[in-house]
């Protein structure tokens, strides 16, 4: 059976040797499981800049396909029917998974698959629904943000209000798409639920997600850990909520004066006057107002093995968004047995347990962060069993064999009934 996929970026193994973006860790975890069944002829179709022609790869198990992207990826592009069409002329697939809603690439290949009359071949899997997340974009800012531009807004014709607007306009053909797709792909009551308040007709399969091959192997240990550490593991838009975080600093501070919290990513709070966005902006006068100068730690942008030995050196984790789904930062942190709390917020509920394998707090309060940061600093050494839950419970959800299996059970269920329907 061959499968071809459409993914948003380059996934390491393309982009290895080339400037070509990187990410999705999720897709490299599925990609390495299913590469270990032989009933599976994968092509991937991932966008590049590199060229204007459609590039072929198929040195490789796997095929690789190119297309070229224009510079906007967030606009719609007429063309991109056309060629995703006749790369599903070459490439001949029995299924057509894309990986996510976001881009508005995915509705020009349900375009091109509505004019091939091949929709009942398409599946999408949900990551993130724009739609949805639009929605909450600006959650827990002040009007001064939302609606306040710095120079560099001003010169880009940009603020918080617009760029959920923009979410909003990306969700439009997110939601097209979402109409003509007759199988997605799930695995939390709320990409359940959106999906089938968006596609009521679609049938529902629930797959959960393989994470990045290094995070299987190693174990936190609270006697290696940095004593009084919080790590974040993204945190350049809104969504990520460290403008929440930083709001409980000074509250766990007041016990905790060493107290240092790691944030992944580049220091949007210390661009220059040109480059800081408003939120940018907010960011730093909620660090230098509330006196956290010295315990906040900007770390760069971090490769797997550098984000997994943060996660271990970390006495907790905290997932302080205002929207997701399955956060793969919880998954990872679960994993590897670090103690974690999260917002309360999409399919969370699904991945862990209150009180037994971590702690859920209330999206808006940054007093109960406080709270529970303050009650695993407390727990020391204990800590570590409530880890040891997370991490059993993450083993089982995130199983590349099982999740390998049921997803190519899901494909094989979509080509019968395609077959089915052509007799």
């Amino acid at each position: 059976m061959k499968v071809m996929w459409l993914i948003n970026f380059a996934l390491p193994t393309i982009a290895k040797g080339t400037a070509v973006n990187v990410n999705e860790g999720w897709i490299s975890g599925m990609l390495n499981a299913l590469v270990e069944f032989n009933s599976i002829h994968l092509a991937i179709c991932y966008p590049q800049k590199r060229t204007k022609e459609v590039q072929y790869d198929t040195n490789t198990n796997v095929e690789y396909i190119g297309y070229p992207q224009k510079e906007n990826s967030i606009k719609y592009d007429p063309d991109l029917k056309k060629v995703f069409g006749d790369i599903i002329d070459n490439v001949a697939p029995d299924i057509i998974h894309l990986m996510g809603t976001e881009f508005p690439h995915c509705y020009s290949m349900v375009e091109a698959c509505m004019d091939k009359k091949i929709r009942q071949k398409l599946v999408v899997s949900i990551q993130g629904l724009v739609s949805i997340y639009s929605q909450h974009y600006l959650n827990s800012l002040p009007v001064e943000v939302v609606y306040g531009r710095t120079i560099r807004d001003w010169l880009k014709n940009e603020n918080q209000s617009k760029a959920a607007k923009k979410l909003k306009s990306r969700g439009e053909y997110e939601e097209k798409a979402l109409s003509l797709i007759p199988n997605v792909i799930g695995r939390t009551d709320w990409d359940r639920a959106c999906t089938m308040q968006m596609a009521p007709n679609a049938q529902y399969y629930h797959n959960n997600e393989v994470l990045r091959k290094s995070f299987y192997d190693g174990k936190w240990s609270f006697d290696n850990c940095e004593k009084h550490s919080i790590f974040i593991s993204q945190a350049t838009t809104p969504i990520k909520g460290l403008h929440i975080m930083l709001r409980a600093m000074p509250l766990i501070k007041k016990k905790y004066p060493d107290v240092k919290l790691y944030v992944a990513g580049a220091n949007i709070s210390a661009f220059p006057i040109y480059k800081i966005s408003s939120y940018g902006k907010y960011l730093k006068k909620l660090i230098q107002n509330q006196g956290l100068c010295e315990n906040v730690v900007f770390t760069g942008p971090l490769v797997e093995k550098e984000m997994k030995s943060r996660f271990l050196a970390s006495n907790v984790f905290v997932s302080s968004s205002v929207i997701e789904n399955s956060p793969n930062s919880v998954g990872e942190a679960m994993i590897l047995g670090v103690p974690c709390i999260t917002s309360d917020v999409g399919g969370v509920k699904n991945m862990i347990k209150h009180e037994e394998e971590g702690f859920i707090y209330q999206t808006d309060a940054p007093y109960m962060i406080a709270y529970y940061v303050d009650k695993i600093f407390s727990m020391k050494a204990d800590a570590t069993l409530i880890g040891a839950k997370a991490r059993e419970h993450a083993l089982q959800t995130h199983d590349p064999i099982i999740n390998g299996r049921e997803l190519i059970e899901i494909y094989r269920k979509i080509k019968n009934e395609n077959t089915e329907d052509d007799a």
